[in-house]
């Protein structure tokens, strides 16, 4: 159920918004998927009202600064905003990972 989930997600997203999905990463059982940072609100928004997502809850924010990996060359992006949303009434939990710019 959860893998047939994360990729309804997923599909639905890059159908709505071609160029918002920069990268997709599963790790225990929890997909995130790294959006671009001028697309995050209205992806936000539409996982919120699209009737078969419905992500209605935020369970977290936090930030990574990724300051090890990027000296080391593994990333691009020194910082990056973690959003972690809940559907209810899917019970089912979905990261989203936007890199930005070093303020």
């Amino acid at each position: 159920m959860s893998t047939d989930r994360n990729e309804l997600v997923k599909e639905r997203v890059a159908a709505a918004f071609p160029s918002a999905i920069l990268e997709v990463v599963d790790f225990r059982d929890t997909r995130t998927l790294v959006i671009n940072q001028k697309e995050i609100k209205p992806v936000i928004r539409f996982l919120r009202d699209n009737e078969d997502l419905r992500y209605n809850f935020i369970s977290d924010i936090c930030a990574d600064d990724m300051l090890p990996e990027l000296s080391s060359g593994e990333v691009e992006d020194r910082f990056a905003v973690n959003y972690h949303l809940l559907s209810m009434s899917n019970k089912h939990r979905l990261h989203l990972r936007v890199p930005v710019e070093d303020p």
